[in-house]
């Protein structure tokens, strides 16, 4: 699947994180508002499946991590599955509500592209094989040379 970030890739239920929203980093947040934003974001996250590697690379942005879309290079993260249950009018609207405080979390406005931080991709997954899922990159193309690389991949 391409890189896609309209409707028809709604069906997508899945969200892959690698960065605040993972479990076990609480710790790894020093501020105590992003602490708590991260707390209350985490929330909305709904079934972990499991690890997974999202094709890109890891920058540090001091509190939290950056990720730009890399297709030779792999990052650290989990996935989950957004907790609604089935794709139908319901669950779309539940679906919107989940993923409307993630983008508000996530810095991305998308009635605002050039003052989001972060815009919501709908990426195809290195592991596990043949997933798709929503994943937040860093809105700052051809800025990576002024980042600071996570060679790991993992924020962790």
């Amino acid at each position: 699947m391409a890189d896609t970030n309209n409707d028809s890739a709604l069906t997508t239920t899945y969200v892959a994180v690698y960065g605040t929203l993972m479990s076990g980093v609480t710790d790894q947040i020093t501020d105590p508002r992003l602490r708590a934003e991260a707390e209350q974001a985490r929330r909305l996250l709904g079934r972990c499946v499991g690890p997974c590697d999202i094709p890109g690379k890891l920058y540090d942005l001091g509190q939290y991590p950056g990720l730009m879309i890399d297709s030779d290079a792999a990052v650290k993260g989990e996935l989950y599955e957004l907790p609604f249950g089935e794709f139908n009018s319901e669950g779309h609207a539940r679906f919107r509500e989940a993923i409307a405080a993630l983008d508000a979390y996530e810095g991305y406005d998308p009635d605002n592209l050039n003052e989001s931080e972060y815009v919501r991709r709908c990426i195809r997954l290195r592991r596990p094989a043949d997933t798709s899922a929503w994943v937040y990159v860093l809105n700052t193309p051809g800025a990576a040379d002024a980042l600071t690389p996570l060679p790991s991949g993992d924020w962790r």
